[in-house]
């Protein structure tokens, strides 16, 4: 029992891949796996492979990667529409396309759409 619930909250966490506070965005991509290479990559940072301001670190307590970063890392002018996935060990990871904020980018697959920026 205990074990379907921590598999169900992994899964909400993955279909959701960030939380907005006032001034802040936290990304997470959840893993039991610590030994991974995750980036944030999308739109707004030039879909980076590699930059080191943009890469997660492992916390072992919540079993995710996360990153959190000033709401005016993201923002960009003129840009209205923020969209992002994660790159782990240098491979675009498909986000879940059943969750509610996510599209489908033809021939890029599915990407999450940062919703609810001031």
């Amino acid at each position: 029992m205990n074990t379907f619930i921590v598999a169900l909250l992994f899964n909400l966490q993955l279909q959701v891949g960030y939380q907005i506070t006032d001034h802040e965005i936290q990304f997470e991509f959840p893993s039991m796996n610590p030994n991974l290479t995750v980036f944030v990559s999308g739109n707004f940072n030039g879909w980076v492979k590699d930059e080191d301001s943009w890469k997660m670190t492992y916390n072992d307590k919540f079993k995710a990667y996360q990153l959190t970063k000033s709401l005016g890392d993201i923002k960009k002018k003129n840009q209205s529409f923020y969209e992002f996935t994660f790159r782990v060990d240098g491979e675009l990871i498909d986000a879940d396309p059943t969750s509610p904020n996510v599209i489908n980018c033809p021939g890029y697959g599915h990407r999450y759409i940062v919703k609810g920026m001031r």
